[in-house]
């Protein structure tokens, strides 16, 4: 869930495998399209951002973002630069290995405390075992830095693979480990463990069908707690951590089990289209259950794309997602407005070529967390006018 947090506003438009949506689809071998190459990126442009402290409103529980309540806008430089390279391991091109790396930084023109810089490595290696078998070995780390400090965290992911393709079809198991630690609040750090089984088929040369199913879990240092009114001086409840309960204070749960265990149920399915335009659907439900306080939840989400070419070589891009979760969760309240991939979103898109290498880019972007496990309110406006630069060389 929050593993994929800041990411989402450096990648912007660009595929990106999602916390929730990333799932193996049926691969076409063709040895001639994988050639040694070098691409570089680079994209700069200014962006308006209607809530800059990423803030929110309404009531909130005893857990909260240190994010300041105002509301403000502001302007904000964009860059990013992205280093992609592929070198094959053998002749044949059955074996290579591929990277990315990422680097982005926006610079906010009045709000300097919100000044970010982030910066993404993947590596995958890939080998063709047989003619049916193929092994998948993907590694990322990722590291973000606001200036105020706030929001500071570092992620680190592996997943090994292995899939049978027999075109049509394409079936894949996988299990990985995800390390995640959040600076300015320990106790949610969390070691994570996922499997996962996936199926996909080409139902014609252009539509790909494809579901999944995963379990996951995750390892915290400690377990939120529902303290009683009498025991805190209020007049609600209060959520405490294990670690934390004042040294008077005695609750027997988190004597047996200070830590908390998160798990997560997740099946989804997937369309996609790639003829005249491109279009994709994508549903998916995850059911979490904690031994932590108030972190049972049931999550529904839906994500499209769509794109296609408009007069005058302008290219159209959108894509939505609307996610409904029953139940509440402290830590979702917690990171309100960092998780894009756990709110409700709207992206436009349009680009169109100055030349071979240079491109322009105006795109509109929409945040909310309607229907989500938080009763606080949270809406965002993003609009961004940019170039882009891309330049590769082939072997």
């Amino acid at each position: 869930m929050v593993a994929a947090m800041v990411l989402a506003w450096v990648v912007h438009m660009q595929p990106e495998p999602s916390t929730y949506s990333s799932v193996s689809i049926p691969v076409r071998t063709d040895h001639s399209t994988t050639q040694n190459h070098v691409s570089v990126r680079l994209a700069s442009g200014a962006e308006y951002d209607s809530n800059s402290f990423r803030s929110v409103s309404g009531p909130a529980t005893t857990i909260t973002s240190t994010r300041r309540n105002q509301i403000v806008g502001d302007g904000v430089q964009r860059t990013v630069l992205t280093l992609n390279g592929r070198l094959g391991l053998s002749q044949s091109g059955a074996h290579q290995i591929s990277g990315r790396l990422l680097v982005g930084a926006k610079q906010f023109w009045r709000l300097t405390s919100e000044d970010l810089l982030a910066q993404d490595l993947s590596l995958r290696l890939q080998s063709h075992l047989s003619r049916h078998f193929h092994a998948t070995v993907d590694t990322r780390g990722h590291i973000s830095r606001i200036r105020n400090g706030q929001r500071n965290y570092n992620l680190g992911r592996a997943e090994a693979r292995l899939s049978w393709v027999n075109a049509p079809f394409n079936i894949s198991i996988s299990g990985g480990f995800t390390g995640f630690e959040f600076l300015p609040e320990t106790n949610f750090n969390y070691l994570g463990l996922s499997a996962k089984l996936a199926a996909g088929w080409w139902i014609s040369h252009a539509t790909t069908l494809d579901i999944h199913i995963q379990h996951r879990r995750r390892f915290y240092p400690s377990r939120l707690v529902l303290v009683p009114p009498s025991e805190t001086s209020g007049q609600t409840q209060a959520l405490v951590f294990c670690d934390e309960l004042p040294q008077d204070l005695t609750i027997p749960s988190c004597d047996t089990s200070p830590s908390r265990e998160d798990r997560e149920y997740i099946a989804g399915v997937g369309f996609k289209y790639r003829g005249p335009f491109l279009a994709s659907v994508r549903y998916q439900i995850a059911l979490q259950r904690s031994n932590s306080a108030l972190e049972n939840v049931d999550r529904h989400r839906v994500d499209g794309s769509l794109s296609f070419v408009l007069p005058g070589q302008l290219t159209f891009t959108g894509r939505g997602s609307l996610q409904i979760n029953n139940g509440f969760t402290p830590t979702d309240q917690q990171f309100l407005a960092e998780d894009d991939e756990n709110q409700n979103t709207l992206q436009v898109q349009i680009q169109r070529p100055l030349d071979r290498i240079v491109r322009i880019e105006v795109r509109y972007a929409l945040y909310m967390n309607q229907f989500g496990t938080s009763n606080a309110e949270f809406q965002r406006h993003a609009i961004y006018l940019g170039l882009a630069l891309h330049a590769r060389a082939d072997q």
